[in-house]
């Protein structure tokens, strides 16, 4: 089981209860086993996720336990040639295509159409 939660981060003492929720939220879910995230979002939210995570659980033991065990960065999503963003309005939220496609046919679609190597392209 993940080591108890103790006052031994320097964020616990900024906003104890919030501190407290969302650690309690991390240990439930567990660590992390791998990140995948694009190199564009590098700089933002896999930096962020470091940080966070090293002043939620700073003691050695759990670290060990909580932090990113592996981190993958691949390319973006794109639709008809341009990157998928929320900016852009070309994305479709994920229950939309199960709503629209079925969660089946999209599994296939995911599993058949793209690589590691290669953007995939909706």
């Amino acid at each position: 089981p993940p080591p108890p939660p103790t006052a031994g981060s320097p964020a616990a003492g900024s906003h104890p209860a919030t501190f407290e929720t969302v650690r309690r939220t991390c240990r439930y879910w567990g660590g992390i086993d791998l990140r995948y995230t694009a190199q564009t979002h590098v700089s933002n939210h896999l930096a962020f996720l470091i940080f966070h995570y090293a002043l939620l659980f700073a003691r050695p033991d759990q670290s060990a336990v909580f932090h990113p065990r592996r981190i993958a960065i691949g390319g973006l999503l794109m639709r008809n040639g341009e990157k998928i963003s929320k900016g852009k309005g070309n994305g479709i939220p994920l229950i939309q295509v199960r709503e629209k496609f079925g969660a089946d046919l999209y599994r296939l679609y995911i599993a058949t159409g793209t690589t590691f190597d290669a953007e995939f392209d909706f």
